[in-house]
């Protein structure tokens, strides 16, 4: 049996693929009060900000009493910022700071 284009099932696959690239998106909107409490209720990043507020690294033997995933956020300290009592990551844009989404749990 020959495959011509509308029959081809990879042809099809590749047009579903190309029709579901033009969708768009909707993420639910949070609120910055409650992702700054979701933020600090959440153990690893609620840790996070402990030491962050405190504006101080803790040492190497603090950390070992840490979760991994705060540890994961103390090695990224100086890509972080807060502002208006949310943690946000930073990347360059063409040279330019510019906070990434919020920081959760599945940074």
């Amino acid at each position: 049996m020959s495959h011509t284009r509308n029959n081809c099932p990879h042809y099809q696959h590749m047009r579903l693929n190309d029709q579901s690239t033009s969708a768009s998106t909707t993420f639910p909107s949070i609120s910055r009060t409650d992702m700054s409490k979701l933020q600090r209720a959440d153990p690893a990043i609620g840790r996070f900000w402990n030491f962050w507020e405190s504006k101080q690294l803790p040492g190497p033997h603090e950390q070992l009493k840490e979760f991994k995933s705060t540890c994961k956020l103390l090695r990224l300290w100086k890509q972080l910022s807060a502002d208006s009592g949310i943690l946000y990551r930073l990347i360059s844009d063409s040279g330019e700071p510019v906070k990434q989404n919020p920081l959760n749990t599945k940074f």
